[in-house]
């Protein structure tokens, strides 16, 4: 997989079926543990995200595919805003749907 996302990215990467330039990276691992002398394991889970080119995807200058991918990647983050503020704010209601990336993140966010 490493060499894979290691090779020149553009169309005709694409075309090979090998990521997009721009594809955000989740690993996600589960795991659970237990202090000494106490009882049963505790889970838990920890999720690292690489948000690929974020900074780097100015929507005024963007045109095509990476027009495209930056009002995704800002939509995104919006999202992750909103849901954040909601978890802070202790709100009923939380946004999870509101992107793929917070809903595959809701189990780690709460």
């Amino acid at each position: 997989l490493a060499r894979r996302t290691q090779a020149p990215k553009g169309s005709s990467a694409r075309r090979e079926g090998l990521p997009h330039p721009h594809a955000h990276c989740l690993v996600s691992l589960s795991m659970s543990g237990s202090r000494r002398g106490a009882r049963g394991l505790s889970p838990g889970r920890v999720t690292f995200v690489d948000a690929a080119g974020v900074e780097r995807a100015p929507v005024q200058d963007a045109r095509g595919d990476d027009a495209r991918f930056a009002a995704t990647a800002h939509k995104d983050l919006l999202a992750l805003t909103d849901v954040l503020g909601a978890l802070g704010a202790r709100r009923a209601h939380v946004p999870y749907r509101n992107s793929k990336l917070t809903y595959t993140l809701q189990p780690s966010l709460g």
